[in-house]
Order: structure tokens, then sequence, then C-alpha cells
């Protein structure tokens, strides 16, 4: 029997076998990773970097809440809230919020349904993180009323398509198979540019998450796949207007100022 003709180790191996001990090398990788892989790293230098995301928003009469997420890498405190540019009282938010941390913040503020907002978090290193409300609409409660109002959307969407579809059926089994064919491939072409279109949509959602959870590289996958816009891009390239941080600054200037500084409340 030559070199060639003799059965190697692995073959006489179960497969079974092979895949558990694959598994098996790979989850005691990950675990010492886990668990040695960042004490081995030295310590970064230099300022903080202080990321927050926006998960969730609920307007309220006289309330604003607000879900925030930690997306950085270091502890985010949240000393002061304005609400276009005016200091506001909140609560929440009581301890630094860890890595992947999420808190809710729950603001006393009279907003005014259909007026714009923008809500500025100081933290306590003296970042400003902003976040836009076009325009305030009160955040439907879930009730009774809502599970109807879905159920009646399901039906629009769901049911009754399907039932249209089915009256179609005892036509279509004295069609001939050039238009069954014709129509299969309508069908799928719908799918293939529903599927496209939900991969944009899923890229448009997720680059508003933070670097954690791939939001940077969501929007350089959607840049390479962008359809060139000639409006859109002559605006993404305007300047960005400077915006005055006098009242931040002078709010940041320490933890006596946060009950000096008291701007107007609007009209």
């Amino acid at each position: 029997m030559t070199a060639v003709d003799r059965p190697s180790i692995t073959g006489r191996i179960p497969v079974w076998s092979l895949i558990l001990t694959v598994l098996a090398a790979i989850a005691v990788v990950l675990a010492a990773l886990a668990a040695f892989g960042g004490a081995l790293l030295p310590d970064r230098s230099g300022p903080p970097i202080e990321e927050l995301s926006i998960e969730r928003t609920t307007l309220a009469p006289g309330s604003i809440e607000i879900t925030v997420r930690n997306a950085g890498p270091d502890t985010v405190q949240i000393a002061q809230v304005f609400v276009n540019d005016t200091y506001v009282d909140f609560t929440g938010s009581a301890k630094p919020i860890a890595r992947l941390g999420s808190d809710t913040l729950q603001l006393r503020f009279p907003w005014i349904s259909g007026q714009p907002y923008t809500v500025s978090m100081l933290t306590s290193t003296g970042l400003v993180i902003e976040h836009t409300i076009p325009a305030a609409v009160a955040t439907p409660e879930p009730g009774a009323g809502l599970v109807g109002l879905m159920a009646l959307l399901g039906t629009y969407v769901g049911i009754i398509p399907v039932a249209l579809g089915m009256l179609v059926l005892p036509i279509l089994r004295r069609a001939s198979r050039g238009v069954v064919r014709m129509l299969l491939a309508l069908t799928v072409g719908l799918l293939g540019f529903l599927a496209v279109d939900a991969a944009f949509e899923g890229f448009a959602l997720a680059e508003r998450s933070g670097v954690a959870f791939g939001g940077a590289a969501a929007r350089i996958a959607r840049s390479r796949f962008r359809v060139p816009n000639p409006d859109r891009d002559r605006s993404l390239a305007r300047p960005p207007q400077s915006r005055s941080r006098s009242s931040h600054q002078r709010a940041a200037t320490g933890p006596d100022d946060r009950h000096r500084y008291r701007p107007a409340q609007p009209r």
C-alpha cells in the first residue's frame, strides 16, 4: 500500500467529532478573549469618549421622556438638560451610565404640539449631546383603541390582498404556462425590489445607532450603494452653520452655577 492509498488520520475520526472539536476550540478562544483580552491591553490615554444613542422619545402633556444608551467606550454622566437652550428639571441618570447601559430621562417641559425642539444633554465633562424632535406630537398610549387600529391595518395589508389574490386562482388554472411563468417572474421581481428596499431602510436606521452597534459600518455600506442625487450632495457640501454655545459654557463653569443660570421660559 502506497502513501497515497493509505487512509489519513482524520479519515478515521467521525465527522461529528471533528465538528464538536472545532466548536469547542472556538468557544475556548472566545472565552479566553472575553476574560483576559481587556486586562492584557494597555490603559487608554486621552480625554474620555462619550457617545449617547437616543433609542426612544415619548411625549406626554407637560413632559418629555427620552431613553438613552451609552454606545461609547467610557461612562457618561448627564449633568444638565436643555430644551431649545432653556434649562429644564429632569429625573433619572442619577448614576453614570456604563458602556452599553441605558437610562431614561424624564424632562418636565410644557411643549407645544407641532413645534420643533432640540434637547441638549450636557455631560459632566462639558460635552453637549443633542437630539432633535422635528415636530412634537403626543405619543399614543397602548390600549384597546390602539390594538384595534393595528388589527385594522393588518387586515388591510395582509388579509385583503391575500383574499383578492385567491380570487384569481380559477383563472390561473386555465392560463397557459407562459402566462403563469410571466406572473411568477413579476412576483419574484417585486419580492426582490422589496428585499433591496428593506435593506436600504435597515441601513438608514442602523446609521442612527452608535459605533458599538455598527452604525459606522452601516453608514459606509450604505454610501457604497447610494444613488447619486445632485440636490442632496449639494446640500451636504454646504458648511454647517456655527451655533453659539455660550449658554452651555456658562452652565458648565461649575456645580454652583447650575442653579444660577435660568433662561426665561418661552411664551
